[in-house]
């Protein structure tokens, strides 16, 4: 079989078109690696602003949002790793790097959560977090979870169960939304907050997050709600032996309704408050 005979001219076409992939190869990985060594100088608590990171960014907008989520991350549990004091400095560059990314890249979901659940369990913030759940509601018009998780935090941080059932009723009308909640929804007009309905939002979180940083935060948290539900049913098991709650944690155990303080695996110690609830001295955040 005879073979094609390729012209001189296609040959210098096809060594072109080579050579010219090679070059925007090379200019690609070495703007993209000046970018990123850029923001890498960039110090903990400064994020730069989208109005200055979109143009720069120019077709590697997702590329910048992915490095700058993983740089939030890593800032943030690097602080709060070592200890120190939750601050408002650290709130606001939270807020800020969230802005920031999912200016660059609006329909990234995971940023939107991990700001949420950072501003409402570690840092006390659920009006913050509400706000950053109320952009990726815009953002995300036929994703679930954004309403999903306002309700939650109006629900459980805010004790707002009417506009925790509001939340409810919008997330159960979008594609994908679990079957439970128009129940759930009719139900949080009635009951006041409890430790199994954070169980069961807790369960939903890790059932629909990718990132591995945050599903073991929600594990963690599960764990410990589950804890606390242990030990305030206890408790009342001890209420109606006796008549009264138990002073100490340590009564249940010498009772024989559990048979040892369970260990809150961010590191505090379980306690039982003046109104008798169980909390942590964790707060939920990881002690080192």
């Amino acid at each position: 079989m005879t073979k094609p005979i390729v012209k001189p001219p296609a040959r210098k076409q096809i060594l072109l078109t080579a050579l010219a992939l090679v070059a925007y190869w090379g200019v690609y990985t070495f703007v993209s690696t000046q970018r990123l060594a850029f923001l890498d100088q960039t110090p903990i608590h400064y994020a730069i602003p989208s109005s200055f990171t979109a143009p720069a960014a120019l077709e590697f907008k997702g590329v910048v949002a992915n490095y700058l989520f993983l740089k939030a991350i890593t800032d943030a549990g690097d602080e709060l790793g070592r200890g120190k004091k939750i601050d408002r400095e650290m709130i606001n560059y939270i807020v800020a790097s969230v802005d920031t990314i999912t200016d660059l890249d609006p329909k990234f979901w995971d940023p939107y959560l991990f700001a949420s659940l950072m501003l409402a369990w570690n840092f006390g913030e659920p009006e913050k977090a509400n706000t950053i759940l109320t952009k990726a509601e815009t953002n995300l018009p036929n994703d679930y979870r954004p309403s999903y998780f306002k309700g939650f935090n109006y629900y459980y941080f805010l004790k707002d169960n009417e506009k925790a059932a509001e939340y409810m009723i919008k997330a159960s009308k979008l594609p994908g939304s679990p079957s439970y909640l128009p129940y759930l929804a009719t139900r949080l007009s009635v009951y006041s907050a409890n430790h199994k309905t954070a169980a069961a939002f807790l369960e939903q979180m890790i059932r629909t997050t990718r990132n591995e940083a945050l599903v073991k935060q929600l594990k963690m948290r599960l764990e410990t709600i589950n804890h606390l539900i242990v030990l305030e049913k206890a408790m009342m098991d001890y209420k109606g032996r006796f008549g009264l709650f138990p002073k100490h944690l340590e009564d249940l155990v010498k009772a024989g309704f559990i048979t040892a303080i369970p260990k809150d695996p961010h590191g505090g110690k379980y306690i039982i408050m003046e109104n008798n609830r169980v909390y942590t001295t964790s707060r939920m955040i990881e002690q080192h």
